[in-house]
C-alpha cells in the first residue's frame, strides 16, 4: 500500500504463482505521449477513467504495466478496454469491454 500523503510504500504483499497457472490480475495503466496529444495542446485534458485493466494471465505472462500511447488523442477521443493491447498469455476480463479507460476531455468554463 502507498501512503497517499508521502507516496511511500508502506505495505507490500508478494505471492507465489506457478508459471502454468492462470490468475485474474489488475494491471496498472501507464500513459505516454500526453504532451503531444492534439486534444491536450488544444486546451483539453486526459481523464483516466480506469487506472487498471483486468486480465486473466498465465503466471509467466503477467505484465508490470500496460502502456497506452495517447499521443494522437483529440478532444472527444477515448480508449476503451477493448482497444487495450493484451500481451501474449493474457485475455481481457472486463465486465464491459466498451467501458473507457482514458478519455480526452475539453475544459469547461474558465476565463
Amino acid at each position: 500500500m502507498v501512503n497517499s500523503a508521502s507516496q511511500v510504500v508502506e505495505n507490500l504483499r508478494l505471492m507465489y504463482m506457478p508459471r502454468d497457472r492462470r490468475a485474474l490480475v489488475r494491471v496498472p495503466v501507464a500513459l505516454w505521449g500526453e504532451e503531444s496529444a492534439p486534444g491536450v495542446k488544444g486546451g483539453g485534458w486526459l481523464h483516466v477513467v480506469n487506472r487498471a485493466v483486468p486480465l486473466m494471465c498465465q503466471g509467466w505472462a503477467v505484465p508490470p504495466k500496460i502502456e497506452l500511447d495517447v499521443g494522437k488523442m483529440r478532444t472527444g477521443d477515448l480508449i476503451r478496454y477493448s482497444d487495450v493491447p493484451t500481451p501474449d498469455g493474457c485475455v481481457l476480463r472486463a465486465k464491459d469491454p466498451l467501458q473507457p479507460v482514458v478519455r480526452c476531455a475539453a475544459r469547461v468554463g474558465g476565463e
